[in-house]
């Protein structure tokens, strides 16, 4: 297969004109006679530039790290240290050869938006054949590159279900049931960090596509993540951190029960850190009506009381609970209205104050002018009491940090009302 790119006019990977960007090449572990195998390529091939896509560790045009190597010392050294056991497979051409391949042969003139402008996420292309649909990288799948590779037989979409809270979630490969060999190809869409905490699989310097866990943790999802493989694990890999919002876990083996332990022959064990998100920006400094003593710092529900009444004009514009909570029982996007609270204007009874003033007397004169002394007496009473009025969809929580406020949805609370929670 590396022959045949050659054949199609492909250079070698590390020789690339942008390549010590992403490697550096050990020349003095190198076997002179081979030497010219790692030169770059100043002006690219007769061909094609060589840098029209993006530099890829898993093409199958890349070496190995010891590729021809004079003492058994690397001579290649990727700058991405997980990368190592990436470069130099030669069980398949990666998604960016195949898309230069599709680039430099099967460009049709009737397909102007086959590699850009298109609808196809994740650096994905429209079929040359058809131009009617996304050609994937590994990993994706659906109309537009966007879901879980739907060929997988394994593996989830795992999002942080409240997402102002950080969160740890475990993933691993499902144990096989039988000793008959079974391919397993899990696929876990996930989002910003993950420590690898154990792995085992077939151990290679260069790691099998058949025996190994794949992290996709670049900005470009479409390039081949970095691999590892064997029962050990290094400290690189205990905090992977996502470029972007989105990491791509994938996990294959042909697994079985081992006979004689009874253990899976190949398995992985992963944690994802979910961050804590940034508080949504609802600055309600202008309810001066709210004050800090209504409630804490800390989380809290309080309840309307009986006496509260709302101004019709403005009630309309809160839509109605069974509109604003579509999901009360798992909400996927926020579910009230992002976790805003609705805003709404009302009266409650209030206690206050009106002052009387009493002269008590004027028993001095200075420079002509008497000096009075006054007694003011404070009346209380009733009143009704303009507030504005916070309201949370049922399940969900008000919380109020400084002069922001938002809704969480936290079910397991037991203080949490059936109805709607607010703060006047």
């Amino acid at each position: 297969m590396h022959e045949i790119g050659h054949t199609l006019g492909y250079i070698h990977t590390q020789s690339r004109v942008d390549r010590n960007s992403y490697v550096s090449i050990a020349t003095s572990n190198i076997q002179e006679d081979f030497a010219g195998n790692f030169f770059i390529w100043i002006f690219g091939t007769i061909r094609f530039s060589d840098v029209t896509f993006p530099y890829d560790y898993g093409s199958f045009m890349h070496y190995d790290s010891y590729a021809f190597s004079k003492n058994n010392e690397p001579t290649i050294i990727p700058y991405e240290s997980r990368y190592e056991k990436t470069m130099g497979q030669r069980e398949r051409a990666a998604f960016y050869d195949y898309k230069q391949m599709n680039r430099l042969y099967c460009t049709r003139t009737n397909c102007p938006l086959m590699f850009s402008n298109n609808a196809c996420q994740n650096n994905g292309y429209l079929d040359p054949n058809t131009c009617s649909y996304c050609i994937c990288p590994e990993g994706f799948s659906g109309t537009y590159c966007d879901q879980k590779d739907s060929n997988s037989n394994c593996g989830d979409t795992i999002i942080n279900l409240n997402p102002y809270f950080s969160t740890q979630i475990t993933i691993q490969n499902p144990s096989p049931t039988t000793i008959i060999p079974t391919e397993q190809y899990c696929v876990y869409l996930i989002r910003i960090r993950l420590r690898l905490d154990s792995i085992n699989t077939v151990k290679r310097s260069v790691c099998s596509l058949r025996s190994l866990i794949e992290v996709k943790y670049q900005k470009d999802l479409a390039l081949t993540g970095a691999r590892w493989c064997g029962n050990t694990i290094t400290s690189d890999w205990l905090n992977i951190t996502a470029e972007t919002n989105t990491m791509i876990v994938i996990f294959r083996a042909n697994n079985s029960i081992n006979i004689t332990t009874g253990n899976p022959q190949a398995s992985f064990r992963a944690t994802i850190f979910f961050d804590a998100e940034p508080i949504p920006v609802v600055n309600l400094t202008t309810m001066t009506t709210t004050t800090t003593t209504t409630i804490s710092s800390t989380a809290s529900t309080i309840q309307v009381t009986n006496s509260l009444t709302t101004t019709g004009t403005t009630l309309s514009t809160c839509p109605p609970s069974s509109f604003r909570c579509q999901l009360p029982s798992q909400p996927t996007c926020g579910g009230c209205l992002n976790y805003q609270p609705c805003i709404i204007e009302g009266t409650q009874p209030c206690l206050a104050y009106t002052y009387q003033i009493q002269l008590t007397d004027c028993d001095k004169i200075v420079n002509g002018v008497a000096q009075c002394r006054y007694q003011f007496i404070q009346t209380q009473y009733t009143t009704s009491c303009p507030r504005t009025v916070l309201l949370c969809c049922p399940n969900y929580q008000l919380i109020s940090i400084q002069t922001y406020y938002f809704c969480v949805y936290n079910p397991q609370a037991s203080n949490l009302p059936s109805e709607w929670s607010l703060i006047i």
